[in-house]
């Protein structure tokens, strides 16, 4: 996987999400099953281009829950991506991923502040002006709130400082 720095996503990011599904087919066809299982490790983050729950409402309806379609085999993966990425919302999604399949609570706050991360940075570069994105902006915003409020976090990631 690349590391794609940071940049505006919509809240059914389409060419994020195709490059995914190119490289499961990829994998498949080359017989890599774990390049494969990997790529779906991706997908499962987004939300679907067709179908599937919306996972930001499952996040914030379930939160400190992992999503249906994670197992705790996942969580090395999305540690190891963890450090690798520079991307605020990728980064934020995979210390989710870890923090509610392995309760690193350490995560969990890497989690909520990641999240504010990226809703400062869609706002600073005004990407939410862009009504698709504002609705990333806004759940990200509302993520790193109801997490330091579930977890009763202290500054600088209480409700107060978010």
């Amino acid at each position: 996987m690349t590391n794609e720095g940071n940049s505006a996503e919509d809240e059914y990011p389409l060419e994020k999400s195709m490059k995914y599904l190119a490289l499961v087919k990829k994998a498949e066809d080359q017989g890599d099953t774990e390049g494969a299982k990997n790529a779906r490790r991706e997908l499962s983050l987004l939300n679907p281009i067709v179908g599937g729950p919306h996972i930001w409402k499952w996040w914030t309806d379930n939160l400190n829950v992992p999503f249906p379609t994670w197992s705790k085999e996942d969580a090395p993966y999305y540690r190891k991506r963890y450090s690798e990425t520079t991307n605020a919302l990728d980064k934020a999604r995979y210390a989710y991923a870890v923090w509610t399949l392995d309760r690193d609570i350490e995560f969990a706050k890497n989690a909520a502040a990641g999240f504010l991360r990226a809703g400062e940075l869609y706002y600073a570069e005004s990407w939410y002006k862009d009504g698709i994105k504002f609705r990333v902006m806004a759940c990200c915003f509302e993520l790193a709130a109801r997490l330091s409020l579930s977890l009763s976090l202290q500054s600088p990631l209480d409700i107060v400082s978010i």
